[in-house]
């Protein structure tokens, strides 16, 4: 990324299932492609500004970009003549979507009048020094072009399990991978249990101060679920990391050693790696508050 900008890529595509496709079949197979003629990073993101989209980014070198643009327009456009999102959603859900945006941009594209039209695309260059994701996540490391490595190995990864789990969300997986990276974090972070508060504050109501008692979180988790993630977790702490690079980027987050730094770099690592997966954050949820609970347990401590 020494050129200071990318390509990125919208396509207003609604629905899960056919958001995974279009990324399984079109996207990670491209960005192959693309490798080969000098690309450098690909990552992508679920997002609902301006209606429900997949947002890309790929990395080459400047003069490779107008190649790269030729090449994913017949791709994207050669997927959606043969497989079309025909999710129908209501205009009050669009806006709805849209306004839990809360005005947050991705790229440039999301910040237009109007509304996407569904199975259509566009793009548009994506700076390295704009925008929160991918790279405003910079901030936080030392070494930021081994982060983003990481980050794009995720991604491709990420879109290997969507393949492997046509047309559902692969709800399995995103236990997995939070199981397994519970577990790195466990071994390697004597703060776990304050990671997994901090993460479980961004997405929950909870009381700002004070501790909060394990059998308020085992409630909140639900007895199902405990009975889901348990053997997961227990599975995870002898198994290798399922995302085999995930040590390095938990040790490549916690190398400052400032809490500040290293609880929001690995809170958007997990929540992202979740969205590219396609699960909703109510299903997050009951995901991080049982890793919570865990970690708590794991220390000896009775509250959080």
């Amino acid at each position: 990324m020494k050129d200071g900008s990318c390509l990125g890529l919208v396509v207003y595509c609604w629905g899960l299932s056919e958001q995974s496709h279009l990324i399984a079949s079109c996207l990670a197979p491209a960005a192959a492609e693309l490798e080969q003629a000098g690309s450098s990073f690909f990552w992508f993101d679920r997002f609902d500004a301006r209606g429900p989209h997949v947002f890309a980014v790929f990395a080459l070198p400047p003069d490779r970009i107008p190649m790269a643009q030729e090449l994913l327009t017949r791709r994207v456009a050669d997927h959606l003549a043969l497989y079309p999102s025909r999710e129908d959603l209501p205009d009050h859900e669009l806006l709805a979507r849209h306004q839990a945006c809360r005005g947050t941009e991705f790229c440039m594209i999301d910040a237009r009048r109007g509304f996407g039209e569904r199975n259509t695309f566009d793009f548009c260059p994506h700076p390295t020094d704009g925008y929160s994701f991918p790279f405003g996540l910079s901030r936080y490391v030392r070494e930021p072009d081994r982060l983003w490595e990481l980050m794009s190995d995720s991604a491709g990864w990420v879109a290997g399990q969507l393949a492997r789990n046509p047309g559902r969300t692969p709800t399995a997986v995103a236990i997995r991978w939070m199981a397994s990276f519970a577990q790195t974090l466990q071994s390697r972070y004597p703060q776990a249990g304050a990671y997994w508060r901090y993460h479980a504050a961004t997405m929950i109501r909870l009381r700002r101060r004070g501790p909060v008692a394990l059998d308020e979180i085992a409630r909140v988790v639900g007895a199902r679920n405990e009975a889901l993630f348990t053997p997961v977790w227990a599975a995870a702490a002898v198994e290798p990391p399922f995302w085999p690079r995930l040590p390095q980027l938990v040790d490549l987050a916690l190398e400052t050693g400032e809490p500040e730094r290293i609880h929001p770099l690995l809170r958007e690592v997990a929540h992202i790696t979740m969205r590219q997966l396609g699960l909703i954050a109510k299903l997050e949820r009951p995901l991080l508050l049982f890793a919570w609970k865990d970690s708590l347990v794991r220390s000896g401590a009775a509250f959080g």
